[in-house]
């Protein structure tokens, strides 16, 4: 999160200096070339090469990983702790057989809708600061940055659950302050200086914990198409704000506001009755969400099968 809002600040700073679209989308473009040489010497997934039993690749990124950890273990002596069962291989089918994960999956895609939706409203409310949209390159950078890093320090102090709870608290203390507009000067007015506070310092920060959330209560079986579908979903939160915000203020001025509150309090319930995972192990499949089980279980009646490195895979 912290590198994404990074490049999205270096964007403005870069469209500032340059102000011309074509040489800004060139650079674009050599960042996308460059991220995709850099993707081709990322290896593949451990996990997955074990459920494909591909026992040699295994091997050679176990490896990597060891030497550039500076970890003093020896490949061949590894004991794989476990690989999925035949039909453990995550997909939208195997998802919506278990009523449980349905409703979990369907809990944190909507908090990933929100999250975007909330995120991109805020920014068509702040405007042109002081009259000229590159105040607001300065002033979001200053203050996203040091958001960001405060909300991983209080996540990894107290918690992903509470975090997010006081994440949308501040959501929904800046859209209730939104409502009662107060103007410093032609280009300065209180919704303004709120709507910045609750994107960089309520959804902003957000997406931080949510993406956590989302791979530490998703059992690993789903994980990746949880994500997936997470991420597709949260494109709708995106683009709706330039087109709601229209068409909520030809009914009310403020409805867009009361909006915002509306989505934060649903926000603030699916958090509150998800579980808490800091400190938790990850679940692994689809049954430990049916049975609400800790990961940390005996070897004895596990849904898994033990593997040696040196076997076949």
């Amino acid at each position: 999160q912290s590198s994404g809002s990074s490049g999205i600040n270096a964007e403005y700073g870069a469209d500032y200096l340059l102000q011309d679209w074509r040489s800004l989308n060139y650079i674009i473009a050599g960042y996308a070339l460059i991220g995709g040489l850099v993707l081709m010497g990322v290896p593949e997934s451990p996990h997955w090469l074990i459920a494909n039993h591909r026992g040699e690749e295994l091997r050679s990124v176990l490896g990597r990983m060891i030497n550039f950890n500076n970890q003093d273990i020896n490949v061949e002596e590894l004991r794989l702790r476990s690989v999925p069962k035949h039909g453990e291989s995550g997909n939208l089918c195997m998802v919506f057989s278990n009523l449980k994960t349905v409703l979990l999956l369907a809990g944190v895609t909507f908090l990933w809708v929100q999250t975007s939706f909330l995120y991109y409203s805020f920014l068509h409310m702040v405007g042109e600061l002081n009259g000229t949209v590159h105040w607001n390159i300065a002033i979001m950078a200053l203050l996203e940055g040091p958001c960001l890093l405060l909300t991983g320090l209080v996540t990894t102090r107290f918690g992903r659950r509470s975090t997010l709870l006081a994440l949308f608290l501040i959501v929904v203390a800046t859209s209730a302050g939104s409502l009662f507009n107060v103007p410093f000067s032609e280009a300065w007015d209180l919704r303004r200086v709120l709507s910045l506070l609750g994107s960089k310092a309520g959804s902003g920060p957000m997406w931080f914990v949510v993406y956590i959330v989302t791979i530490e209560v998703l059992p690993t079986s789903v994980r990746s198409i949880g994500m997936s579908t997470c991420s597709m979903a949260a494109r709708f939160g995106a683009a709706a704000p330039s087109f709601l915000i229209s068409a909520t203020t030809r009914v009310h001025p403020n409805f867009h506001y009361l909006l915002y509150i509306a989505l934060s309090v649903a926000g603030l319930a699916i958090t509150w009755a998800l579980r808490e995972t800091k400190g938790q192990g990850l679940r692994e499949t689809l049954g430990e969400v049916s049975r609400q089980r800790s990961v940390r279980r005996s070897s004895e009646g596990s849904e898994f099968h033990k593997i040696e490195i040196h076997n076949q895979v």
